[in-house]
């Protein structure tokens, strides 16, 4: 496992054909200290040579963890696996011929479901999961608005629409950069929070700035 999660990459800095420099990653994800769950299943899954019961695993997690009853249980793991699926130049790569907008709005039902679940233990660790859901939510929202703006039908006139979308998006940004730093500023360098939410706002900025014919 790395640093930061299971599926990081990185890219090596060489000094010489022996020495490294350093490692950028190349592809962010989640710090770590999101996916207790997932070590705890990990670790489970690794003293038995049966396969994870995933469901009762759940069941049993969220009922330790979070003080959650059979019908949160299943409510919370269905609000985590809702539509996972990638954005890749406007289009959801699924097979099922699914929209980025009923991706955000599958993806919007399942952040209300993580608000109305109240764990009754263990609430920081829960506050993760709502993070991870308002980070999601925050990526396909800009994917609507820059799908909205590479359809070849888009005119200026749409443009202070689209600017006003983009203000709304970075004011929700800015909280969720605080909320992202609080959580794991007791595992992480700040410098190294503050420099993932640079980079995960940095495409709603460029956007925003284009659009209003800032100078960078």
């Amino acid at each position: 496992m790395t640093s930061w999660s299971t599926s990081g990459q990185y890219s090596t800095v060489w000094e010489t054909s022996d020495d490294i420099t350093d490692l950028y990653a190349i592809r962010h994800v989640y710090p770590i200290t999101g996916f207790n769950m997932l070590l705890s299943a990990y670790t489970k899954s690794i003293q038995s040579q049966k396969p994870l019961d995933i469901p009762a695993f759940i069941q049993t997690y969220s009922k330790q963890q979070y003080g959650f009853d059979d019908q949160q249980s299943f409510s919370f793991w269905k609000a985590l696996t809702t539509c996972p699926y990638e954005v890749k130049q406007g289009k959801v790569i699924a097979s099922s011929g699914i929209t980025v907008s009923q991706l955000a709005d599958s993806q919007a039902l399942a952040v209300k479901t993580l608000y109305e679940l109240q764990p009754q233990k263990n609430k920081e660790e829960f506050e993760h999961y709502r993070l991870m859901a308002d980070i999601r939510m925050l990526y396909l929202t800009y994917q609507k608005i820059e799908a909205e703006v590479n359809d070849p039908d888009f005119s200026n006139s749409k443009i202070p629409s689209i600017l006003v979308q983009l203000k709304k998006l970075l004011s929700d940004a800015k909280l969720i950069d605080q909320r992202f730093i609080s959580l794991n500023k007791d595992t992480l360098y700040v410098t190294e929070l503050q420099e993932e939410n640079n980079l995960r706002n940095s495409k709603i900025r460029l956007l925003y700035q284009q659009l209003a014919k800032e100078r960078m």
